[in-house]
């Protein structure tokens, strides 16, 4: 197909046999697509809450560029200045990564952190970058805190810390089972989120007011991962407000430990089962799938050596998840609360 132009804008060369510039429609928009012109800029970027990304807040960041042609993508990433690194499972609305569309020179996204009940301090900034989430960074913000969503008076939780170091870690899911048989998943975590022994554990608070008044008990799944690298450690657990108060689940005691139970098989989808639970022991057996123990994971490259309150001899609840538990066939392995509560 011909190509009908002219050179126009700057002539930068002229010789007998070429010319430097931009000869048709065609040659402006590629030059376009394909770079970031001097005159296209990142103006500023803003925080709807300032300097504060609120836990259970949407907090809405918009960007203002100039000469930015509309529909043009962008994206951002959000960089850990200090803290606990972030992650996905950090943000109910937003990701760590992402993209906006700019209109009229401007364009906004939502993050979301999820809230708990725990005093943190994370710090982090924005980077808005061209190409791609790793692409080169046009404009970031200052230091943004994440700051604490403070949980409502009388409010009933669940709040767990969790350490997942293990290239083949599965994914986690929390539910809340109410004794009428009614399952709501309240969180899902996908694959590694520590690479070493003692990084921090991460924190967990899965809000259940929505449930007031409900009668029900937590359950956790776990689908294993298709190798032996593939052992989650879960700590301080607490149920909160319920009719007869704050009730502890951390493994670190006795009574806690005596609080949870173990499916004694697996299922093929994710429906809590109802029976055949039984009582979960210390040590590092393969045939009782779940465990109580301290000082790390028996395979090499998994877990953490100390449990979430940095102790070497504290007790966790871990998946054993060397042979024959692994799979890559769909399997979910279950524990749950050994008795029902009433929410507040």
């Amino acid at each position: 197909m011909s190509r009908n132009g002219g050179t126009f804008g700057k002539l930068r060369t002229i010789t007998s046999t070429s010319t430097s510039g931009v000869w048709d429609l065609y040659d402006a928009h590629q030059l376009n697509s394909s770079t970031w012109q001097a005159t296209q800029k990142v103006e500023s970027i803003s925080n709807s809450n300032g300097t504060a990304l609120n836990e259970e807040t949407n907090n809405t960041i918009t960007v203002t560029t100039s000469g930015v042609v509309n529909g043009t993508t962008l994206y951002y990433s959000v960089a850990t200045v200090s803290g606990t690194t972030v992650t996905s499972a950090d943000f109910s609305t937003g990701d760590v990564t992402g993209s906006f569309t700019v209109t009229s020179n401007s364009g906004s996204f939502v993050l979301r952190p999820v809230g708990d009940d725990l005093s943190e301090s994370n710090v982090v900034k924005i980077e808005i970058r061209r190409g791609s989430t790793s692409g080169e960074i046009l404009g970031e913000t200052g230091n943004l805190t994440i700051g604490d969503a403070a949980a409502p008076s009388g409010a009933p939780f669940f709040n767990w810390r969790y350490y997942a170091y293990g290239s083949s870690i599965g994914r986690t899911y929390i539910y809340w089972r109410q004794n009428n048989g009614t399952a709501t998943m309240l969180r899902q975590i996908f694959g590694q989120q520590h690479t070493g022994f003692t990084q921090t554990w991460n924190t967990y608070s899965e809000d259940l007011s929505s449930y007031s008044g409900t009668t029900g008990r937590i359950y956790i799944a776990y689908r294993t991962g298709s190798y032996w690298r593939n052992d989650p450690q879960f700590d301080n657990m607490e149920l909160v407000d319920t009719t007869i108060g704050d009730i502890s689940h951390d493994p670190g005691s006795p009574t806690g430990r005596s609080r949870w139970e173990r499916y004694n098989s697996y299922t093929s989808n994710l429906t809590p089962p109802t029976s055949s639970f039984f009582s979960i022991s210390t040590g590092t057996s393969t045939s009782t799938k779940w465990n109580y123990d301290y000082g790390g994971t028996p395979s090499s490259s998994t877990g953490g050596t100390r449990d979430a309150d940095g102790a070497t001899n504290g007790y966790y609840l871990y998946f054993e998840g060397s042979s024959p538990n692994y799979t890559s066939s769909t399997r979910y392995y279950w524990v749950r609360m050994s008795q029902d509560y009433t929410l507040l």
